[in-house]
């Protein structure tokens, strides 16, 4: 019968639940699913794990977590969102379900990103300035006139540096001094 299999005449065996099927009469094994194709019944055979899904175990499909989508069957894994993104839902389809961070805001070089957080206010780069972020993050300010924002996105005004040529007084300060105008003073 569908969904067992005879090893000796007269004798037939189950095929295991949500592991094996057997979709044709007279045979002497059961067949498995493969990895990315999810168990359907012992009488059919396995059918490609879904979009937004993937095969965790033969058998067996599960849901691409948040910062994750898959836009294919039958896959063993899912993709994670790019740079630059984050996913919030469970069981994304594509790559258009990743949500772009603003214009001044970057991840760095991390994907798969589950929030907004993720997007952190973008360093400088070349002639780009860069930004600085607020303490609590929710704003980018433009890096202060002699401060170097290059060293990271997510950059605290604590740890803007100054330039050469420039220093602050204080760590927590917007102001950068520069040095020509103490030395031209004592001229």
């Amino acid at each position: 019968d569908l969904g067992r299999y005879g090893s000796s005449p007269g004798v037939c065996t189950e095929c295991i639940d949500q592991k094996e099927y057997q979709d044709t009469k007279g045979e002497t094994k059961c067949l498995s699913c493969r990895l990315g194709d999810k168990w359907i019944s012992k009488k059919s055979q396995c059918s490609a794990c879904d979009l937004g899904t993937y095969g965790s175990s033969p058998g067996q499909c599960i849901h691409c977590k948040p910062g994750m989508y898959q836009d294919g069957k039958g896959s063993s894994k899912c993709i994670e969102c790019p740079v630059n993104t984050y996913g919030t839902k469970e069981k994304s389809v594509s790559n258009a379900e990743c949500i772009k961070c603003s214009s001044d805001r970057a991840t760095g070089i991390n994907k798969g990103n589950t929030n907004k957080a993720a997007c952190l206010c973008k360093r400088g780069q070349g002639d780009d300035q860069g930004n600085y972020q607020s303490d609590d993050g929710s704003q980018c300010l433009p890096c202060p006139e002699g401060g170097d924002c290059s060293a990271s996105d997510g950059l605290l005004l604590i740890n803007v540096t100054a330039k050469i040529g420039y220093w602050k007084s204080q760590a927590n300060t917007t102001v950068f001094a520069d040095c020509k105008s103490f030395l031209s003073e004592k001229d």
